[in-house]
Parts: C-alpha cells; structure tokens; sequence
C-alpha cells in the first residue's frame, strides 16, 4: 500500500510539476538480484549518469502477485501499470490491429493524468516492458530495450518470422547489446535488415579472467532438470545414467571428479539419487563462481553456463542429443569446439588429461569466442546515443 500511494502521488503530481529527463530506466521488480534489492544490470548505468551529469529517474513495475524486493531508488510504477491492467481488461484487443496499437491507445488516455508535464528524452527497458506505452507517451524519443541474458536467432523478445520482433520495429525501439556475437546473431536473423541500424553494442560489466585450469582434477556437469517436466527429465536421467555406467571405470582411473550442479529452477520433480550412486560423482550446492574455480572442463547438454565457463577459460563440451539440442550453440554462436558424441567426450577428456598444450590452446579459443559476445561496458558509445 506504501508503495501505490508513493506511486499515486509521483505520477498525478506531474500535472501540476514539469520533470524533465535525459534517461528514463524501467524494469519489472524480478530483476532486483543484487543487495539489498539492487537492479544490477542498470547499476553501471546510474553510475554513469552520476558522473556525467545527466539526469535520470528509474520506475519499477511491481509483482501484484507475489512479493519481491523493492528499490528504495525508484519510483514504484504501482498506480500507473494498476490503470494499464484495467484498461487491458475492459479495452478489447479485437478493436485493435495488434497488441501494440492498444499500449499506444492506452497511453494517450492516461498521458494527460499522469504525464502531463513530464519530459524523457531516452527510455532504456529490460525485457521490453512497456516499450508500446512509453512509445505512445513521447513519440520522439530514443526506446532501448538492454540485454539481460543471451539472444539466440529464435528468441521471440527480438525475432519473429525471420525478421524483428513486432514490439521492437513497430516502437522504432533499439537494442543495446553485450558484444558484437550478438548483434551478429540478430542481424543474420533478421532478413529485412532492422537491426543493422536498431542495434548497438555497448558491453557489459562482467569481465573475463583467463587462468589455466589444467591442473584440476573435476569436470562441471551443468545439469538441466529445469522446469517440471517429468517426462523430459527422466530422459535425461537415463542417458546420462547410462554414460555413467559405461564409462564408469574411465572417471574411476583417472581420479575424476563430476561435480553435479542442479539447474535453479529444478523443481524435484524426478528421483536424481541415480547419479549420486557412483564415487566419481558429487552434488555440488556452492555458487557457479567457486564451482568453476575447481575445475577444468564443463561438460553439458546445451546450458548456457558455456559462456561462463569460457570466461575463465574453460572449455566446455556439448553433449549431442535430440533432447536438448545444442545445435545452436554452432548455428547461432559459431563455438569453436563443436559438439561431441558420448565415445568422443571420453576422448576429448583423454586429449586435455595427456596434453597441457592442447587444453590450453582449447581454453584460448574459448576465451576469445567469449570476448567476442560480451565486451566491457564503452562509457563513451553510451553517452555517445543518450545525448545524440
């Protein structure tokens, strides 16, 4: 309740106070990962903005359905997305040539309520909330949507039917990614050319930190019980079960370690104790960072704990299957390891056990390709598109 009246009194009092903006940041509360309910993918923004004097203000959308943490910095966008889930339901969508049209109806009724005197000149967004809406209440400003995970070339937030999501190019919205591998990925993804001038690539704050791994004894095992799936997931079981049974006295030999690390949403929906039944085999429940530090290979269906994985210079082996199919880890990312059968995994470990050398020019060519999709965060580019 704290948090509406907060929002009711922001936003009706911009009829009555001019506010006026360079950066508009907004994003669902799901994002506050950080302490103390921070956002941190939009921290290094704010840091910036501080330092070169450009104003902004962050609105959070909040979870009417389950509680979450809220920043203390941000101006709840409570009372208006309350108005927004009204109109959505007593305004039919038939009326209506898409979705879009129907945000951008939205905001012209509420603009005067709520936006009177409010001015932004860039909207930057996570998971493209809202882009029809802010579109709709400033028509001639700059609307980015940020990266907050990886984009493959059937990812439904920026492409469809071989071209740019409906919600990007019908905004004239803008993307802002982590490196060139992605904006590689959407460009030969969309066939009419959109993204060549709507995205940019500005990086992000994880850096890498090449080390050699070969003395480790383990192997990372990102398994993927993800969402409840018992059918999937016993499928998974068994494949991987049968590995371990035929290749058991191979991990036994040569003192390998598989650390097991569950997916986080993994909803126990299956027995695992299968897996947990041989000495070479180890549930590990500590964070990926320190996982990671033990050990010298990841091994995988197709998670993307693969780019973590090659920021520290480990290599990671795909596991062909026609269940979760790493192929687009080929298709969309070009990793330059390939994908490996059961029989090749075991010779694949073979090599990197017998040979420093080639693990370690492996664990090269997976750190460049990791370079390649996410680069430091360029303080001039993003100053450069929020002032012109």
């Amino acid at each position: 309740m704290i948090h509406m009246l907060q929002s009711f009194f922001f936003f009706v009092g911009n009829m009555f106070v001019r506010r006026e903006y360079d950066i508009v940041f907004y994003y669902p509360t799901h994002f506050n990962r950080g302490e103390n309910g921070k956002n941190e993918f939009f921290e290094p923004f704010y840091e910036i903005c501080e330092r070169n004097d450009l104003r902004y203000i962050i609105f959070e959308e909040p979870d009417f359905e389950k509680k979450t943490d809220r920043n203390n910095q941000a101006v709840p966008f409570d009372f208006p997305l309350f108005l927004i889930l009204i109109f959505r339901k007593i305004v039919s969508l038939e009326k209506f040539e898409s979705f879009q049209h129907r945000e951008w109806y939205i905001a012209e009724k509420l603009k005067p309520l709520l936006f009177r005197k409010f001015r932004f000149k860039n909207y930057i967004v996570l998971s493209n909330s809202m882009l029809g809406f802010f579109r709709s209440i400033d028509k001639e400003a700059c609307l980015y949507d940020y990266q907050h995970g990886v984009i493959t070339s059937s990812h439904s937030g920026y492409i469809r039917n071989e071209t740019a999501a409906e919600h990007i190019e019908r905004n004239k919205a803008n993307v802002l990614l982590y490196g060139d591998g992605f904006k590689d990925v959407l460009c030969r993804a969309d066939k009419k050319g959109y993204y060549l001038d709507h995205a940019f690539v500005i990086g992000q704050r994880i850096r890498g930190n090449f080390r050699n791994h070969f003395a480790q004894k383990s192997i990372l095992f990102s398994l993927q019980f993800s969402d409840p799936n018992p059918i999937l997931n016993n499928k998974l079981l068994e494949k991987i079960v049968h590995f371990f049974d035929t290749y058991q006295d191979f991990f036994i030999d040569s003192g390998i370690t598989l650390l097991l690390k569950h997916h986080p949403r993994f909803s126990h929906d299956i027995d695992d104790s299968a897996l947990f039944r041989y000495p070479f085999t180890h549930l590990y429940k500590g964070s990926l960072s320190d996982a990671l530090q033990q050990c010298s290979l990841h091994l995988t269906f197709h998670s993307t704990t693969t780019f973590e994985a090659a920021a520290e210079g480990i290599p990671t082996l795909l596991w062909e299957n026609d269940l979760l199919d790493p192929r687009f880890f080929i298709d969309d990312y070009r990793y330059p390891l390939g994908i490996f059968d059961e029989s090749s995994l075991i010779q694949k470990i073979k090599e990197y056990l017998s040979s420093e050398r080639k693990y370690l020019e492996e664990a090269k060519k997976v750190f460049m390709w990791f370079q390649h999709f996410y680069s430091p965060l360029d303080e001039t580019k993003f100053l450069k598109l929020m002032k012109e």
